[in-house]
């Protein structure tokens, strides 16, 4: 019988093929750039769905905010060739791929036939795209059939009643594609966090730009990037700002397990995801503020919508800032945690300790030799004669 142990064993099995000789002892210049490009990519997308019209945001709004999504610019060229439904089946298919991909190298690593590398290198793929840069355009295309609920196009009721029909995604026929829209989409939010959660890098010196120690913090970006695609479909049913009040919670919630954790190896890569996760902060209470003046009285203040929008850069300074207040605090408790190790064991880097208190009191010693004094957080070193002072 198939147990939830098995299934963990299995899954971690499968990532860890996936991930086996994947790790590196360096990165060049061009894979961070690479990197900042693509947590870029996934910031527009988010930024976009949470500047949805549902919330109040005018069209003038969300028309700019929607510049900054690379894919769904794309998406929009793309539109002029094929229709929205074929977006849909393409969108489908590909989660389907990679949900039955997943099955079948689980499959191979129980029967510990590994030798097949073409599975482990298209699931590799496949989650690279599925679950990082490309989740939140990909639920939107698989969640299409009902994608008038959030007020976006009508092009499947229209497919079926004509030009003009209303958003009824629950009538027959329409129901005949919204619920497997559902089923799939929830299977593909179940495997997303599955596999954030084992993003995590097994090598500690890993060098890659995206290597972390945990995927917990990476797993909480997912929720609140699965929060803010699928809770606009349900704003109508219990308020927009009941939806924007719950996103900005989850949010202040990962970006505080980011700032405690620190999950990635790389400094650059942790600031540059604080500033990623406070300018979300900031976008939700935006739409918080949004809604609830749109609710008043149905009018869009646009001078208020222009002026919480430009200090979206201010908020993902001040992440940035965050995250670097967060090191330097960790510097500084490393550094006391040192003297008073050295302290303990009598060891300076010149001179030998003579310890004439307690083992974290004032200490001293003849001249020439190491001086060690902590107190309130603050050590004093003298060595050689000369003095420095380390907060």
């Amino acid at each position: 019988m198939l147990t939830l142990t098995m299934i963990r064993r299995s899954m971690f099995g499968v990532f860890y093929i996936m991930t086996e000789g994947g790790e590196v002892t360096s990165a060049s210049a061009l894979d961070y750039l690479w990197t900042i490009f693509l947590l870029w990519v996934d910031l527009g997308q988010v930024l976009r769905v949470m500047t949805s019209r549902v919330y109040g945001w005018s069209d003038d709004t969300s028309s700019l905010i929607e510049k900054f999504d690379i894919v769904f610019l794309l998406s929009q060229v793309m539109e002029t060739i094929m229709t929205r439904a074929v977006f849909f089946c393409l969108a489908t298919f590909v989660v389907l791929v990679a949900l039955g991909d997943t099955f079948y190298v689980a499959k191979l690593f129980s029967a510990g036939h590994v030798q097949q590398l073409w599975p482990v290198k298209l699931l590799k793929i496949l989650v690279a795209s599925l679950v990082t840069v490309l989740f939140s355009t990909m639920i939107k295309f698989v969640l299409i059939p009902i994608e008038c609920l959030a007020d976006g196009p009508n092009a499947f009721n229209e497919l079926f009643e004509g030009e003009g029909a209303g958003c009824t995604p629950w009538h027959f026929p329409q129901i005949v594609l919204s619920l497997p829209a559902l089923l799939v989409a929830a299977a593909y939010m179940l495997f997303a966090l599955m596999t954030s959660l084992m993003v995590f890098s097994i090598s500690p010196m890993s060098q890659k730009p995206m290597a972390q120690s945990t995927g917990m913090v990476e797993q909480l970006w997912l929720a609140t990037k699965i929060a803010a695609t699928v809770l606009v479909y349900l704003a109508q049913y219990i308020t927009p700002v009941a939806v924007c009040i719950f996103l900005l919670i989850f949010i202040c919630y990962t970006l505080m397990w980011h700032v405690r954790a620190l999950p990635f190896h790389n400094t650059i890569i942790n600031h540059v995801r604080g500033g990623v996760y406070a300018t979300i902060v900031w976008l939700a209470l935006s739409s918080t503020i949004v809604a609830s003046r749109y609710g008043e009285d149905g009018a869009q203040d646009q001078a208020t919508q222009w002026i919480l929008t430009s200090l979206l850069p201010a908020a993902f300074v001040v992440g940035v800032v965050i995250v670097r207040i967060q090191f330097i605090t960790i510097e500084r408790h490393l550094v006391v945690l040192r003297l008073q190790f050295e302290a303990s064991n009598g060891v300076m880097k010149e001179g030998v300790l003579q310890d004439t208190t307690s083992r974290f009191g004032r200490a001293a010693s003849t001249p020439g030799s190491g001086v060690f004094s902590l107190s309130n957080k603050r050590a004093v070193i003298s060595v050689g004669g000369g003095t420095s002072v380390t907060r």
